[in-house]
């Protein structure tokens, strides 16, 4: 196997969450074996782990991704634990819908706005 180059995450995050008990460890133990969560909600944190390293080509290649979310219940007790590696994070189900963009579209106000900045271009070119 070539060199490992990056690794992003925390290392050996599998074996950490095998140490985690379900209705057991609380938060404080998923801190003290894991660390700091990448995002924290109130009750769900998550951690990931990825390594890559260059190809002989000179490409970027990832050869280990984990990901793991942990869910806790209202009493910091953990409640269940989603762990997936590269083989079965296909099955993550991502939102279709677009993001709504509150910038000006095709209307009155943007045709306006062009009109107007290409009438002060060309009056710059009159004057020059």
């Amino acid at each position: 196997m070539n060199k490992v180059d990056k690794i992003h995450g925390v290392i050996n995050l599998k074996n950490k969450v095998k140490s985690l008990t379900v209705k057991k460890s609380n938060k404080n133990d998923v801190k003290n074996i894991i660390g700091p969560s990448i995002i924290n909600d109130k009750n769900k944190w998550t951690y990931v782990e990825v390594r890559e390293t260059v190809t002989k080509f000179g490409k970027n290649k990832i050869y280990l991704s984990d990901y793991a979310e942990i869910y806790f219940d209202n009493y910091s007790i953990v409640k269940q634990i989603n762990f997936y590696d590269l083989k079965n994070q296909k099955e993550i189900k991502f939102s279709k819908d677009g993001t709504k963009t509150y910038a000006i579209e095709d209307s009155f106000f943007k045709n306006l706005l062009s009109s107007t900045r290409e009438r002060a271009r060309r009056a710059r070119e009159r004057i020059k």
